[in-house]
């Protein structure tokens, strides 16, 4: 075929990745990427989300008293700040020319090369949604041997979140604690993975490839060994970064606000089960949640978890469907239970932490983004590019987006 170039292959690709057919690809396996709302029109530098935590308080049994005792009602506001982030697909300029007789083959080898590509952004997103900013996808665990090629996660549920192939640099923090990365950003590379066990191979020792790597330490994708853009701090706000399991301290800077001063309506409510019943402590996280004038409406957790909760509920288990405000055609099966302020939808998501559970209302939530996210990248109107420095062609995908919180204080981080 002598007219098969990028300008067709492109062609194909702007009527194959319709919002539709993206949704299809980003949705199904991914709940509360699914169900949150979606904002597209994040534009400028950043945005203002302002919150008000405190009433006038001029009150008095005369107005006298009321007058001397006046003070103005308390706002405070976070700048929100966009996160980027990006993966590509090739294919390369031989291959193009050597399926001019069999461009059907090209075009199923390009998009499904492209449809993968997809996966591994929605991976990413799907797990920052769950995570606090700082980057970590697992830890090594405390018992893991460093001067071997296969560790430990510490939650082996995180193995996830892990692919073969995958080059990862350790921090002694999880991204938030300013520690850097162990040994300048140096890197080791998966080769294999038992999501059973929660054990990761490298391709050699992990304390020949990162030196000064130790049992404990957290692990952060690093596709450029070295270059210092690593996910260590740079990745998108989950919910844990709005409502964290820690009550912010006085060095706290979310945004540019120090939540302290009133860390419930702030930075949410915290609730901790102790490793009870958890449909009991699911009703007493409501119950806290209500107290502060939320409206919980779902709950998610780890399908392991979830597992244990369902066992726990025998005959009295209720399931339900809980559809995507966004998108009705998206709807996961879900349990049900009842709260304090009504009904609790409880989604299993395996972006969850295991022995965590996040309690949510869901019209306080939004993912905010410049555009679609993601999307092919393609503003200059080419959807495929040529690459400057090897014989390939590129189709790039990414989002500028951040996860947004316009009530933290009726939301709950449970610790199962």
């Amino acid at each position: 075929m002598a007219n098969l170039d990028t300008t067709a292959l492109s062609a194909v690709l702007k009527q194959k990745y319709t919002q539709k057919a993206v949704r299809n690809l980003c949705y199904p396996k991914n709940p509360f990427f699914a169900m949150v709302q979606k904002r597209t029109d994040f534009n400028g530098k950043n945005k203002v989300v302002a919150f008000q935590n405190g009433s006038p308080q001029g009150l008095g049994t005369s107005i006298a008293n009321a007058q001397a005792g006046k003070t103005a009602s308390v706002y405070n506001a976070v700048t929100v700040t966009r996160n980027a982030y990006y993966v590509t697909a090739s294919i390369t300029g031989e291959a193009i020319r050597a399926a001019k007789g069999d461009t059907g083959a090209l075009i199923e080898g390009l998009t499904r090369e492209v449809d993968n590509a997809y996966y591994s952004i929605v991976r990413q997103i799907s797990a920052a949604l769950f995570r606090n900013g700082g980057g970590a996808i697992g830890q090594i665990s405390s018992g893991s041997t460093v001067g071997s090629t296969t560790i430990t996660l510490a939650n082996v549920a995180d193995v996830v979140n892990f692919e073969v192939g995958m080059k990862l640099s350790a921090s002694v923090d999880d991204g938030t604690g300013g520690g850097g990365l162990r040994s300048s950003g140096a890197v080791v590379t998966i080769t294999g993975i038992d999501r059973d066990l929660g054990t990761l191979t490298a391709s050699g020792n992990w304390s020949t490839g990162i030196a000064a790597v130790a049992a404990g330490d957290y692990l952060f994708r690093n596709s450029n060994a070295g270059s210092g853009t690593s996910d260590y701090n740079a990745v998108l706000k989950g919910v844990p970064a709005w409502i964290p399991a820690t009550a912010p301290g006085g060095s706290d800077s979310f945004f540019g606000l120090n939540r302290s001063s009133d860390a419930t309506r702030l930075a949410g409510i915290r609730y901790n089960g102790n490793g009870g019943p958890i449909e009991e402590t699911l009703i007493e996280a409501a119950a806290r949640a209500v107290r502060e004038s939320g409206q919980p409406t779902h709950v998610w957790m780890n399908p392991l978890d979830c597992s244990n909760l369902v066992k726990a509920l025998g005959s009295k288990v209720l399931y339900d469907r809980s559809k995507s405000l966004d998108d009705p055609d998206f709807a996961f099966s879900s349990i049900k239970l009842i709260g304090p302020a009504g009904d609790l939808e409880i989604v299993r998501d395996l972006n969850v932490p295991k022995g965590t559970a996040f309690m949510t209302q869901t019209d306080v939530w939004f993912l905010e983004s410049a555009g679609d996210m993601p999307s092919i990248l393609d503003d200059d109107g080419l959807t495929i590019v040529r690459s400057a420095t090897s014989d390939d062609y590129e189709v790039r995908i990414g989002y500028y987006g951040q996860l947004v919180c316009e009530a933290p204080g009726w939301n709950v981080n449970i610790t199962l």
